[in-house]
């Protein structure tokens, strides 16, 4: 079975997002292109194993658009990549046009056709990077580079509730910065092909435990203000979905400096 997305790009998460201890820091209102696959967990290995041989490949022509694998507890591997408009996603076409001509389409039908069989579905869509909905401490507990456990929060919004969805998380990011909360959030809006309106917020730490051992401080810190303004979150959300991860270093990619 062959795979294309939008002619070129490698299978892979989240970002739900989302989005996600990025391996740089994250931008202001930065859009990424993602790739969200359901991978079955009998083949996880063999999956994992093809997508190393097609990043060898990329990384051996020097494939000029980065991106940032995730993998998550029930099975999903998200690609992420950053760009600038949607413009870049023609560009990005034309790259994986001239990537098959330099590997040789015999041998990129066969790096692609090494998917068959390994997952069940792909989604792709788009995400947001949100500055002013986003808690960047200037001193942070873990910086987001040393993330090495994920946790992604889908609150899929209520259609007439955008703008309330909205204020209401500046609400929450105020309340973290005025208790000088030190562990970061990173909240991102869905865009095409994403199920909107959504807003997908993603922390990280050291590990799992290490996570949270420090939300349960950081809730007692918030307090009474943080529940009241939870009820507020509640009454505007129509689905809510939780996800872990980490970020997969082995699976990620990024263009040699020229």
């Amino acid at each position: 079975m062959k795979i294309r997305i939008v002619s070129i790009l490698v299978v892979v998460i989240f970002c739900l997002g989302i989005g996600s201890a990025y391996a740089q820091e994250v931008p202001r209102d930065q859009l990424y292109f993602c790739i969200d696959t359901t991978v079955k967990p009998s083949r996880a290995a063999d999956y994992e194993a093809n997508c190393k041989k097609l990043t060898a490949e990329y990384a051996k022509h020097n494939f000029k658009f980065p991106w940032y694998a995730y993998s998550s507890n029930d099975f999903h591997y998200f690609f992420v990549f950053p760009i600038n408009s949607l413009a870049d996603m023609d560009a990005m076409a034309k790259e994986g046009t001239e990537m098959m001509n330099k590997i040789g389409k015999e041998n990129f039908d066969k790096l692609w056709d090494g998917y068959g069989g390994t997952f069940d579905n792909r989604r792709d869509y788009f995400l947001t990077h949100i500055a002013d909905l986003s808690h960047t401490p200037e001193k942070p507990r873990v910086k987001i580079e040393e993330g090495k456990f994920i946790i992604w929060r889908a609150y899929y919004i209520k259609s007439d509730m955008v703008k309330e969805a909205e204020d209401v998380t500046k609400e929450l990011i105020a309340l973290r910065k005025s208790k000088n909360i030190a562990n970061g959030v990173n909240v991102l809006k869905g865009g095409l092909g994403a199920d909107t309106p959504i807003h997908i917020s993603e922390e990280w730490a050291l590990s799992a435990s290490d996570y949270y051992q420090n939300m349960e401080k950081d809730n007692a810190v918030l307090g009474e203000e943080f529940s009241a303004i939870w009820q507020k979150v509640l009454k505007v959300t129509r689905k809510y979905e939780e996800r872990q991860g980490v970020y997969r270093a082995d699976l990620s990619y990024a263009p040699k400096k020229e």
